[in-house]
């Protein structure tokens, strides 16, 4: 009661901060009281779905982690 029906999505916007690094994680977190989300991406080779990205990154967010990958997709064999 009081919140969305079964299945509906909702959406939250926040602010775009500027990321703060510390020995070499970068971090950036945005909003307010219970509605924070927080990202983490470190260096690192990281693969899923049998794509690779240059980072592992962890999502915070209303007492939840999430983990994947981040960063723009190393594509093997693109000439640069």
């Amino acid at each position: 009661e009081g919140g969305p029906a079964a299945g509906e999505h909702t959406s939250a916007a926040y602010p775009r901060p500027t990321p703060s690094e510390r020995d070499g994680v970068r971090r950036w977190e945005s909003g307010e009281g219970t509605a924070v989300i927080a990202v983490e991406a470190r260096p690192g080779p990281c693969t899923t779905g049998g794509r690779s990205y240059p980072d592992q990154v962890k999502v915070y967010l209303s007492g939840r982690m999430l983990e994947g990958c981040g960063g723009q997709e190393i594509v093997q064999g693109r000439a640069g």
